[in-house]
């Protein structure tokens, strides 16, 4: 968070908590015993409206995703993106986010605090974003997917 002055600790979790490891979990919940995160778990699209106009950042170290839609939408919510560099973030990222290893502690680290503190480069990330995410919509993928139904079509 960039505003000091937000009830919301640094780090606030949106998302919800099944399948993750143990360890992971239990660490996250001592850290909001310690006030230093908040798990919000599931969050409807208002309250994630919300959360990418109050964010200074928006963190994605997913491992797998079918696509990451939270990418575009922190894009379309002029919110600058660090995500995984690998799979489907990556493509959707197209260039336009910070990359990391989710694996390193040290590079997300790194990530969350050279786009936190250089406004520069958050600026920079921030509007490759909104390019970005105006290159991924349902339009073109709905015409997109009916040129290659049409060429299936046409094979037969």
């Amino acid at each position: 968070k960039a505003n000091p002055e937000s009830e919301l600790p640094i780090l606030t979790i949106a998302g919800g908590r099944g399948g993750l490891d143990k360890k992971l979990v239990s660490r996250i919940e001592l850290l909001e015993s310690k006030k230093l995160v908040t798990w919000l778990g599931y969050c409807n699209t208002d309250k994630l409206k919300e959360l990418y106009k109050s964010s200074s950042v928006l963190l994605f170290p997913s491992l797998h995703e079918g696509f990451g839609f939270p990418i575009l939408e922190a894009m379309a919510s002029n919110l600058p993106v660090i995500t995984t560099d690998r799979g489907a973030m990556k493509e959707v990222a197209g260039g336009a986010a910070m990359l990391v290893d989710p694996d390193s502690a040290d590079s997300i680290a790194q990530a969350i605090e050279k786009l936190y503190f250089d406004r520069v480069l958050a600026e920079k990330i921030t509007k490759l974003g909104a390019i970005r995410c105006k290159e991924l919509n349902w339009h073109k993928t709905a015409t997109k997917t009916l040129e290659i139904y049409k060429r299936i079509l046409t094979l037969q």
